[in-house]
């Protein structure tokens, strides 16, 4: 997937997510479900979608790929860990 597509899966976000703490941190990260915000079987994440087809009708366009903008991300994160 990449941002100048219409949409990105809330899932491959996750997936993507996990990728890069395993690769950068050794670490596994397990997403866990508290019963108590649990949404109805018709709302869950992987229906979930990121959406810019509005804004490309405006004339917007992508400068990168969605995983690198979500690894550039990550990258500062753990660059602002590692100096705090």
């Amino acid at each position: 997937s990449n941002i100048s597509e219409s949409s990105v899966k809330l899932t491959r976000v996750l997936n993507l997510i996990k990728e890069f703490s395993a690769s950068y941190l050794n670490k596994s990260i397990k997403f866990q479900t508290d019963e108590r915000l649990v949404r109805p079987k018709s709302a869950e994440p992987n229906k979930f979608i990121l959406d810019c087809s509005k804004i490309k009708k405006l004339g917007w366009k992508p400068k990168i790929k969605f995983e690198e903008g979500l690894k550039k991300t990550f990258d500062a994160y753990i660059q602002f860990k590692n100096e705090s």
